[in-house]
């Protein structure tokens, strides 16, 4: 199954609620993690949620714009989160997110909208396990990653990747103690 299928078909279902729900436990503001590698605009960090939950993880801020990658101990799935103060957005909204890695297909979900310990918007998807292995390949091996959201009145995202392949080192690593 390719990306955009397999993402569609895990959003469609009600478990995707409590999963993201539980992997929501805190944003970084609060979250009790370091900085394992940066490269790029890019940072890896490992540690654990205010729960107490293992948490691994990248990610980047650039403009206000701010894009990350998580996974946290118990789960199955990666979490995408992105957001921007810009945005205007109900906790439980769904849009439409498009991820295009260089080139290729764009791979489709249904972004859930949630708000950040420091309070800006959001929307956070999941990435199902089947889907992880392709999904990080993709992500170090490109040099940009587009974002699109079509049903949506906010721009298109281009967010630079260099540095991804030294992170997404870090990030492996570390989820391999979770």
């Amino acid at each position: 199954m390719n990306g955009a299928g397999a993402i569609a078909h895990v959003a469609a279902h009600s478990v995707l609620g409590g999963i993201l729900s539980a992997m929501l436990v805190a944003g970084p503001a609060i979250a009790q993690t370091k900085t394992i590698v940066r490269a790029g605009t890019w940072e890896a960090f490992g540690g654990s949620t205010s729960k107490g939950a293992a948490l691994c993880g990248m990610s980047t801020e650039t403009n206000t714009r701010y894009f990350s990658i998580k996974r946290v101990g118990g789960s199955d799935v990666m979490s995408v989160q992105l957001g921007t103060p810009q945005w205007k957005l109900t906790d439980g909204e769904r849009k439409q997110v498009r991820l295009a890695f260089d080139s290729k297909a764009a791979r489709s979900s249904a972004g859930v909208g949630m708000h950040f310990d420091d309070g800006d918007p959001g929307l956070e998807f999941a990435v199902p396990a089947a889907e992880i292995e392709e999904f990080l390949r993709e992500f170090r091996a490109s040099s940009q990653l587009t974002i699109q959201f079509p049903d949506a009145n906010f721009p298109d995202w281009k967010v630079p990747l260099s540095g991804s392949s030294a992170v997404a080192d870090g990030f492996q690593q570390c989820a391999k103690r979770l």
